[in-house]
């Protein structure tokens, strides 16, 4: 590892706190490490822009030595954002199947009300059909008729002369 001396009057760094094995562990000891600092690049807020500004300290709000606040991680907008983006999947992948097959259910409905002339044609000509066997029928009927008639009224003449 290569190493360069310190000036003369530079102070030594911080130590670097060691990590713990797993997430949610302690770091192990009670004593706890100084917060790193940044310098520099801060602007406003009333600190000269020279002025270390420790990272833990005001953005943490009591929650240890962390660099950010885990409650600001997400923005509040993305929220309501990704529960919209799901409610449209849910849309898209439940509820429009489930339309398309009432509105089909409704057009089997409407159809099976309807009778299309089509259908028909081969009734009515069959009805047909039967009022021509129907009407010679009773022309024969009306035939046999009047020559009953006509018998009977010749019979009739012959007893009276």
């Amino acid at each position: 590892m290569l190493t360069m001396p310190l000036p003369q009057d530079a102070k030594a760094p911080p130590p670097i706190p060691t990590l713990p094995a797993r997430a949610g562990q302690s770091t192990g000891g009670d004593a706890v490490a100084p917060a790193p600092t940044v310098t520099g690049g801060q602007s406003g807020g009333g600190q000269p822009a020279d002025a270390p500004v420790a990272i833990g300290d005001a953005n943490s709000a009591g929650r240890g030595d962390l660099p950010f606040d885990p409650q600001t991680i997400i923005p509040p907008q993305v929220v309501p954002l990704t529960a919209m983006s799901l409610a449209m999947l849910v849309v898209i992948f439940i509820g429009w199947p489930l339309a398309r097959a009432f509105g089909r259910r409704m057009d089997r409905k409407a159809e099976l009300g309807t009778v299309r002339a089509a259908d028909l044609q081969p009734q009515i000509t069959q009805l047909q059909q039967s009022l021509d066997a129907m009407a010679i029928e009773i022309e024969r009927l009306g035939e046999a008729q009047r020559f009953q008639a006509k018998l009977l009224a010749e019979r009739a003449e012959s007893k009276r002369g």
